[in-house]
């Protein structure tokens, strides 16, 4: 999850210029709802934040971890830890961590209304045959900041699925996610085929069956990287760092993609889209096997 003095200063210098208006936030911390260290305590406030219907703000317990055994809800692609989100729920993490512990498959959260995270822990999750390991944004709006997504697993996008949702990644970390190894598809930390932003974080040694091992984006979706380091992922076949399907566009600013690395090609970048769809800016594509990007000559400024 990166070292605390490189945590510190991501807090200390980025977050309040990257967020919501501080007046949005102040409002809805003056609401906010202490969360008892116990599941069913997590789960009750979910459910009544979600029935509320103005924006709610959860604290949970410092340090606290909410284990998950069961689903609470199911979706319409399988089961979810928590109540579907359907409201507009902030949750103040406090370090806390939410973790599957269960031989059950079930993702963390699903989301279809809005949800912001911040300083918070999503472990475990596995959605099995289904997409979205931690989260799923099923045309939702989610928000992660100051959060670590890690050791999840789903059929695609193990860390988080976009489902033509919009998806906003601040100084956070999409680590060491993986699609299933027998028959799972793209998207090792990321699926996304809504628009999505990354800001200040990182996105690290995910691993996809496919294609995409880092970042899996298509079908109109829109990806702009700021600060963002896409490195030392996996993909079995085509683009190990981030995979960018038929329909998609991406935009990387003042970041890098290194040490990636895919079992046919495009270690660091596969762009299926044409020569116009992805726009490197100042940012560092190197070190990655069998190349760097592919097919030649579809990503300016990339060298093999």
């Amino acid at each position: 999850m990166g070292s605390n003095s490189w945590r510190a200063g991501l807090r200390a210098g980025l977050v309040a210029a990257l967020l919501i208006a501080p007046g949005a936030w102040q409002g809805a911390a003056r609401a906010a709802v202490a969360v008892p260290c116990s599941t069913a305590a997590l789960i009750s406030a979910i459910n009544t934040a979600n029935a509320a219907g103005t924006p709610q703000t959860l604290d949970l317990s410092p340090g606290c971890t909410y284990t998950l055994t069961v689903p609470a809800a199911f979706g319409t692609r399988g089961g979810d830890g928590l109540p579907i989100i359907t409201g507009n729920i902030t949750i103040n993490g406090h370090d806390a961590v939410i973790r599957r512990t269960s031989a059950a498959l079930f993702r963390i959260f699903e989301v279809a209304g809005t949800l912001t995270v911040r300083n918070l822990n999503i472990f475990g999750g596995d959605a099995g045959p289904n997409t979205g390991g931690a989260i799923l944004s099923a045309h939702g709006t989610v928000t992660v900041i100051e959060s670590a997504i890690v050791h999840n697993v789903a059929d695609s996008g193990a860390g988080i699925s976009n489902d033509r949702g919009r998806l906003t990644l601040v100084a956070s970390w999409v680590r060491a996610n993986s699609t299933i190894p027998s028959a799972g598809g793209g998207g090792g930390g990321i699926y996304n085929d809504g628009t999505m932003v990354s800001q200040q974080g990182s996105i690290t040694l995910n691993n996809a069956n496919t294609a995409g091992g880092g970042v899996y984006n298509e079908l109109g979706g829109t990806i702009r990287f700021e600060g963002t380091y896409v490195n030392g992922n996996k993909a079995k076949q085509r683009g190990g760092g981030v995979y960018n399907g038929v329909g998609g566009t991406i935009r990387f600013n003042d970041g890098q993609v290194k040490y990636n690395r895919a079992g046919l090609f495009g270690g660091g970048i596969y762009n299926a889209n044409g020569t116009t769809a992805i726009v490197l800016n100042n940012t560092n594509v190197h070190v990655n096997e069998p190349s760097n990007c592919a097919p030649s000559n579809t990503v300016p400024n990339c060298f093999h």
